[in-house]
C-alpha cells in the first residue's frame, strides 16, 4: 500500500510585488535606523540627499503603494487577514514616527525601523501564503 505524501508547490519565479515589497520595506528599515547614526558622515561625504525627507517620503511611499498592490488581491483570495495586519501596524509604526518623533533622533529611527520591519514580514507571510497557490 502506498501512502500519498503532499509535495510541496513551487515558489513563483521572478520578482514578485511581494519580492519588491520585502526589498523596499528593508530598505526602508535599514536606512530609518542608520540616518541617526550617519547624518554628519553623509554631509561630509556629499550625499545629503540619503538623508532628506523627500528620500524618507519616496520609501514610505512606494513600500505603502506596492504593499497594497500586493496584499489585498492577495486578501480577496485567500481571505487570511494575517499580511494586512502586519501591514496595517507596520504602517502605522512608520506613520505615527514620522509625524510624531520628527526630530530624527534614535527613537524615530526605531519605530520606523520596526514598522518597516513589519511590512517586510508582511509581504514575506504573503508570499507563502500565494506560493501554496502556485499550480493549483
Amino acid at each position: 500500500m502506498s501512502t500519498l505524501t503532499a509535495t510541496p508547490a513551487k515558489e513563483p519565479k521572478g520578482l514578485s510585488l511581494d519580492r519588491v515589497g520585502m526589498l523596499l520595506s528593508s530598505a526602508c528599515a535599514v536606512h530609518c535606523i542608520l540616518m541617526p547614526f550617519a547624518l554628519g558622515a553623509l554631509v561630509f561625504l556629499g550625499a545629503e540627499w540619503v538623508a532628506s525627507e523627500t528620500t524618507e517620503l519616496l520609501l514610505i511611499g512606494s513600500a505603502f503603494l506596492v504593499a497594497l498592490a500586493s496584499l489585498i488581491p492577495s486578501f480577496r483570495k485567500h481571505r487570511n487577514p494575517a499580511a494586512l495586519l502586519l501591514f496595517a501596524a507596520g504602517i502605522s509604526l512608520v506613520v505615527g514616527s514620522h509625524l510624531l518623533l520628527e526630530d530624527h533622533g534614535l527613537w524615530m529611527g526605531v519605530g520606523m525601523a520596526m514598522g518597516g520591519c513589519f511590512i517586510a514580514f508582511a509581504h514575506y507571510r504573503n508570499h507563502r501564503a500565494c506560493a501554496c497557490c502556485v499550480g493549483h
